[in-house]
């Protein structure tokens, strides 16, 4: 019998349209039957509770990968095997950075997001992601008394200005991560975290080499891990970034493009 492989799927992007809930029907059979020959799991930048319905339609029994590799965890009871949160400290220090530059920034604790103050980008991220958030103007008083966990920092604006303030918090603030979701999406993890990483993690847990991962993804935080798989996939819809470090360039979300890459280098290998 062959050695299993380990299929690692984003979701926004890659199984579903971006900012979308809806799977079509015809990419649930298929992951389901998939799961009878191969290990299947998600990999995303989505915190973790908006996240796990996801999971739960796809009948997903291995730990999935939420917050960007920050979190490692079952979706069917909860169990967690690996979290890695941001330094609390170095948290407020940060925070209190992109505020002074007159950003707007979301804070995620492991299930609910705050941020200082009403704005549309923080609203549209909440639609978008069906997640609710909270407005503390005093937030840093707040974290200070409550020592709230903290997952990931994130900042959306314009891409010109998050080009600069990544190159500002780089430079003042070495000891965290960095990635993006999306061109105008910054968000700040531990230093640790990457999906990649996380997919590591999951590959010792179930004696999976590195040639039989194969990674799928779209976005900039997909880069780690497309480079990291045996097989790295960038949908058609992905920037040039991702697809100069892809083994295969799958055909685009809005064409189901992952079935296409399943069916290739799963179903034809079995």
């Amino acid at each position: 019998m062959k050695k299993k492989k380990l299929i690692a799927l984003d979701i926004d992007g890659t199984i579903t349209e971006k900012f979308s809930h809806t799977i079509p029907d015809s990419t649930i059979r298929l992951i389901k039957e998939i799961k009878n020959y191969s290990y299947i799991t998600l990999v995303t930048g989505r915190m973790y509770s908006s996240s796990i319905l996801t999971a739960l339609v796809l009948d997903i029994d291995l730990p999935m990968i939420a917050y960007q590799g920050a979190f490692v965890v079952y979706p069917k009871t909860g169990e967690f095997l690996s979290k890695l949160l941001l330094d609390f400290d170095t948290a407020k220090e940060i925070i209190k950075f992109v505020i002074d530059r007159g950003f707007d920034i979301n804070i995620f604790s492991e299930s609910t997001v705050y941020t200082v103050r009403d704005n549309q980008k923080t609203r549209n991220y909440s639609s978008s992601f069906k997640v609710s958030f909270y407005v503390r103007r005093d937030i840093l008083n707040i974290l200070e008394k409550t020592k709230t966990d903290l997952a990931k920092l994130q900042i959306i604006d314009t891409e010109e200005r998050i080009k600069k303030l990544e190159v500002e918090i780089r430079k003042n603030f070495p000891q965290v991560g960095i990635l993006k979701s999306f061109a105008n999406f910054l968000e700040v993890v531990n230093k640790n975290v990457s999906k990649a990483r996380a997919l590591e993690l999951l590959m010792r847990k179930y004696g999976v080499e590195r040639k039989d991962l194969i990674a799928v993804g779209d976005s900039y935080n997909d880069i780690d891990m497309i480079e990291y798989a045996g097989i790295g996939v960038a949908m058609g819809n992905a920037p040039d970034e991702l697809k100069e470090v892809a083994d295969y360039i799958a055909p685009p979300v809005s064409e189901k493009g992952v079935e296409y890459v399943l069916r290739k280098f799963v179903m034809e290998d079995i």
